[in-house]
């Protein structure tokens, strides 16, 4: 017998372990990049490391299968968006495209933006 309160196992909707391309934009500011490597999954959650400094962050998130919808935050950023794909003969792409929010402990509290995360299997 199956409870109803079991946690169902998905498979993660991305590669795991993989390496992103993070680009963020604020307001006429110059586009920022970013490195996002994602080392685990389990029960829709990740976790990983998110660099735009040269100095690692852990960074966690999760996935919302019914929206295709992932957020992910760093110590000193939130990221929400959504998640694409596609493949062509060569190559499968996956896109996270959202919205990000510095918070408090951030140099720059409070500002917001646009981001794109983008990674590849070949």
């Amino acid at each position: 017998m199956i409870s109803s309160n079991s946690t169902r196992q998905t498979a993660a909707p991305f590669p795991v372990p993989s390496n992103w391309q993070v680009y963020i934009s604020s307001g006429g500011r110059p586009n920022t990049t970013g490195f996002m490597q994602i080392t685990s999954w389990q029960n829709n959650q990740f976790q990983g490391t998110l660099n735009f400094r040269g100095v690692p962050l852990l960074v966690t998130g999760n996935w919302d299968p019914s929206t295709l919808m992932v957020r992910f935050e760093s110590p000193y950023v939130a990221f929400q968006g959504r998640l694409s794909s596609f493949a062509d003969s060569t190559a499968r792409y996956w896109k996270i495209e959202g919205r990000y929010l510095s918070k408090v402990s951030s140099d720059y509290p409070g500002a917001q933006g646009t981001f794109i995360a983008t990674t590849t299997t070949l």
